[in-house]
């Protein structure tokens, strides 16, 4: 009999557990569609402004009374509209069970976040994408940097919400690239489009500039910003550039024409004769054409200040014939400039300098070293080091200002070390100890392994110690008294054993 007795207790005690909570209408369980309402028999009685106040008067109400199940989260959703934090609210969440209070409790605090992460900790803990992006689209404006901006559109289901988010972050953005990295997160190709033209590009301001916006853009937007530049820019290859990047034959005339005025040269005119679509203008180009010298007048300015530079510093300067690359003569009288300031044992470092166009248009140089055979002794011995400027360094500026000239500083420290690795194995010392060069498989490179022991001069010296190496050389030379301020190690490093001087006064 006692044994009968308590059996029941323990299923009545189970039933209420599996029914909590229930509905206080008909005793049955909650569903995501029921309102939840206050019996009139029960009353709130304060208003609430912390959370202990609310539990406080949560605890009023008798616990095992099945009415006081609706009466209970009333008390819950009605403290929720009155606390000040988000912390809070996602505390008083817990306080039940049923997703559809939960989710409507995140609602009624809506207005606690203060900063980003209470925005994210209340759109984490709804189960609603409708509940989220409310949260987000209450809250877009206390984002305080685009980064915030581009991991809250990470966050959004609903396309229009989520192209909002990317538009403020936009007008927060301090450069093109980040501009470009929020618009890269909309919600479609059509609204990527349309964010690159109307907001990204006033942050537009080389021809490089656009050309980077134009490659990330679908038509018809690519073709309105590639007319705007046309109507912005007045240099032959810019223009014939950015025009190549066109699929409307109505763009390409336009082109065309501009082109047609600017042109010096029969080589020239060739380079616009696949732009035109009508009659008429392959009529004037070819004209043109046979009126004009086989090559511009820069070109043949051009050989002789290459020569010049061969004579003076001892590098093999030319054009990439092999790809139809040539240097520009601003391009050439800017390594005769840089040249005039290096002490003559770096530049010697470096065998041969050459243009090269195409690739990754976010790299803007680089530093080959191949073998090749000694035919004195029949062994493999490895050649000097040749620099490749690419041909958007000189129109695009990197981050810190670096641009063509502190690009070729960088890679012509590559090449330092190419010919000097006792010069790199003791930067690793100080400034990456205990690593060690591991093959990657899934790069197919060799990484190095090792701990960097203080901050590079930039993100991208923190990569690895060669990229450390080169780009402590950059700006040692370009903003020397910067870096002896903020990097005095790397700045001693450099003065004694790389460019034994100094560039400061």
């Amino acid at each position: 009999m006692k044994f009968a007795i308590k059996y029941f207790y323990m299923l009545l005690f189970l039933s209420i557990l599996t029914n909590y909570p229930l509905s206080a209408q008909n005793g049955q369980p909650f569903r995501e569609d029921i309102t939840i309402t206050l019996p009139k028999s029960v009353k709130v009685t304060e208003k609430p402004t912390t959370y202990i106040d609310v539990i406080a008067e949560l605890n009023k109400l008798p616990a095992y009374e099945v009415w006081n199940w609706a009466a209970r989260e009333n008390v819950l959703l009605e403290g929720a509209k009155k606390l000040s934090s988000a912390m809070e609210i996602i505390a008083l969440q817990r306080e039940t069970i049923n997703p559809t209070v939960k989710n409507q409790i995140i609602l009624n605090g809506i207005h606690t976040p203060k900063n980003f992460a209470e925005v994210q900790l209340l759109v984490d803990a709804a189960t609603n994408s409708s509940v989220k992006d409310k949260v987000i689209s209450e809250n877009i404006d206390i984002c305080s940097n685009w980064a915030e901006y581009s991991r809250l559109s990470e966050l959004a289901s609903n396309p229009s919400i989520k192209n909002e988010v990317i538009t403020k972050g936009i007008l927060k953005t301090d450069s093109l690239g980040k501009a470009i990295f929020l618009a890269e997160r909309s919600s479609s190709a059509d609204a990527e489009g349309k964010a690159l033209l109307e907001k990204c590009t006033p942050f537009a301001k080389t021809p490089f500039d656009y050309q980077i916006l134009a490659r990330n853009a679908i038509d018809p937007y690519k073709s309105k910003i590639l007319l705007k530049a046309l109507g912005i820019f007045n240099s032959f290859e810019d223009l014939y550039d950015l025009g190549s990047l066109s699929g409307s034959p109505n763009v390409k005339n336009a082109f065309a024409e501009k082109l047609l005025a600017l042109g010096t040269a029969k080589s020239d005119m060739d380079k616009i004769l696949p732009f035109a679509n009508n009659s008429n203008l392959l009529n004037n180009i070819q004209q043109l054409k046979d009126q004009l010298p086989d090559n511009p007048p820069a070109y043949r300015d051009c050989a002789q200040l290459m020569n010049e530079i061969k004579t003076k510093w001892g590098v093999n300067i030319h054009d990439n014939l092999t790809q139809q690359d040539r240097w520009t003569y601003q391009q050439l009288q800017w390594i005769d400039g840089v040249f005039q300031t290096l002490p003559k044992e770096f530049i010697k470092q470096t065998s041969e300098l050459i243009p090269v166009s195409g690739g990754n248009p976010f790299v803007f140089g680089s530093t080959i070293q191949a073998s090749q055979l000694n035919k004195k002794n029949g062994q493999w011995v490895n050649a000097p080091p040749i620099v490749r400027m690419h041909e958007m360094g000189e129109r695009f500026e990197i981050a810190d200002g670096g641009g063509f000239k502190g690009t070729l500083v960088h890679e012509m420290a590559h090449a330092v070390t190419f010919q000097n690795p006792s010069l790199l194995y003791a930067w690793e010392n100080q400034f990456w100890p205990g690593g060690k060069n591991v093959f990657d498989p899934a790069t197919a490179q060799n990484i190095y392994n090792g701990s960097l022991k203080s901050p590079s001069v930039s993100d991208y010296g923190n990569t690895e110690p060669k990229e450390d190496f080169a780009e402590s050389a950059r700006l040692f030379w370009q903003d020397p008294v910067k870096m002896k301020k903020e990097f005095p190690d790397r700045y001693q490093f450099m003065k004694d054993k790389v460019f034994k001087m100094e560039f400061l006064g």
